[in-house]
């Protein structure tokens, strides 16, 4: 493709490139997650709705590594529609608020977690009246690291989903001047030497489209990447013939994956296949009547687990509700190896929420014990067992080690309470969250398998 074919209106600023028509400004101009920063916001200016309201509240918000999308605001400090002292901005007079505060701690934010942007609107008390850009837009202003910094302040959507002829504005911003180097899809489109580069991208292709740039000032070197999708409308069709909701294997090397999802636009796949971006590769079919969406994947590694999501709308990441095994990135840390040994670690810092784990050729269990007779009702002797509670191991093989001592109770039937996946580890389980899939905190469905198996190998008795 010609670069002129993708680049127009092309403007070089040496300042802050985007400052929301003055709507908001902020101080410092470069603010780092551990500053103290300023938060003045012109009421008067933006959509103009708060204009002569006597008191302003900022609704704000941290876009982090783990957000979804650029609307998934993390460590809000303040409810919506309440008086909170907290996000009450000062009234300077002539429709300026002010506020400020030290990042780090307003929100909150844990020392593992990437701060990429703040994200505001404004409010009166209530919330009836919203006080957002021109163009109705929320305002986001992005947090830098320590030393030379550079980064892309558009487009900040990500993932970016676009249609053909749309204009996204592309700007690299840079804590110092350098030579700044813009690539489109690994071409070299652009450069200028200054803190700031903008230029304007014409959607004129369907598919996957990454933007890439590198900043190299008189000491250091900075480069980061992003991509946008120029989407066109998922393939209608229905999926196979006995195709089932949640994940279909196929044979060693194939799934389908089959998705529930009425009144939802369009479903991508995200994965380890996939880098944990949305490529369109693994976009999902829709069927006829709207509801389902689904994908086969073919060419996967026999017996290999491989870790997954769906992107609904490039709003919603879930894992798959029907799915066997899933994995929680807050804790899954808590787990013993020795309760569950190589376990499959969550992705971290590529997603966020629940990831789903498929695996083709799965060895099935070798049961062993096939004649077991359920003992009649008026004959059984119930022991309703948490298995948390049990034994200090809390686990399955606990239980298992310990069938002599129930049966010497004259226990013939035991109750288990809930062990599918719920939320946290610590439960009765009565707050389940994934049906299908063992909770991994009482260890492998293999060993749950073997627990009822070594349970009826004591027969009747």
């Amino acid at each position: 493709m010609k670069k002129n074919q993708i680049l127009t209106g092309l403007i070089i600023l040496c300042c802050l490139s985007r400052l929301f028509s003055q709507a908001l400004t902020f101080t410092p101009v470069y603010p780092k997650v551990t500053d103290t920063i300023t938060i003045t916001y012109d009421a008067s200016l933006g959509n103009g709705e708060l204009a002569g309201t006597n008191e302003v509240y900022m609704h704000t918000g941290v876009v982090t590594n783990r957000s979804v999308s650029l609307s998934d605001w993390k460590y809000r400090p303040a409810i919506w529609g309440t008086v909170d002292s907290v996000v009450r901005m000062q009234n300077i007079g002539n429709n300026i608020f002010t506020l400020t505060f030290r990042i780090d701690s307003f929100y909150d934010i844990p020392s593992n977690v990437k701060a990429i942007n703040l994200g505001f609107v404004f409010r009166n008390a209530d919330g009836s009246l919203i006080g957002r850009d021109t163009d109705g837009s929320d305002f986001y202003i992005p947090l830098y690291d320590t030393g030379f910094d550079a980064r892309f302040t558009a487009p900040l959507g990500r993932p970016l989903i676009t249609s053909i002829g749309s204009q996204i504005p592309v700007e690299i911003t840079c804590t110092d001047s350098a030579m700044i180097k813009l690539y489109f899809d690994g071409i070299l489109v652009l450069q200028h030497y200054g803190k700031l580069l903008s230029t304007q991208i014409t959607a004129s292709q369907n598919g996957k489209h990454r933007l890439h740039f590198t900043a190299q000032s008189i000491q250091e070197t900075e480069q980061d990447s992003t991509y946008y999708i120029v989407q066109p409308q998922p393939v209608t069709a229905n999926p196979p013939s006995g195709i089932n909701n949640g994940i279909n294997y196929i044979n060693d090397s194939t799934v389908v994956l089959c998705l529930l999802a009425p009144q939802k636009s369009f479903v991508y796949v995200r994965s380890d296949l996939s880098n944990w971006e949305l490529s369109p590769e693994f976009f999902m079919k829709r069927s006829v009547n709207g509801e389902r969406y689904w994908l086969e994947i073919t060419g996967l590694v026999p017996q290999q687990e491989y870790r997954f999501q769906y992107c609904v709308d490039a709003k919603i990441n879930i894992g798959d509700p029907y799915s066997e095994k899933v994995l929680d990135e807050f804790n899954d840390p808590s787990i013993n190896a020795v309760i569950y040994p190589n376990l499959i670690p969550y992705p971290v810092g590529k997603t966020s929420d629940i990831v789903s784990v498929m695996q083709t050729a799965q060895v099935p269990y070798n049961w062993v014990h096939n004649t077991y007779q359920i003992p009649q009702k008026e004959d059984m002797i119930i022991y309703e067992l948490l298995v948390r509670d049990f034994s200090s191991r809390h686990d399955f093989k606990a239980i298992i080690d310990k069938l002599d001592y129930l049966q010497t109770l004259g226990i013939n039937t035991i109750e288990l309470m809930p062990v599918m996946e719920f939320d946290g580890n610590d439960s009765w389980g009565y707050a389940p969250a994934f049906f299908m899939a063992v909770d991994k905190y009482y260890g492998p469905s293999n060993m749950l398998k073997a627990l009822v198996d070594s349970a009826h190998g004591r027969g009747n008795t």
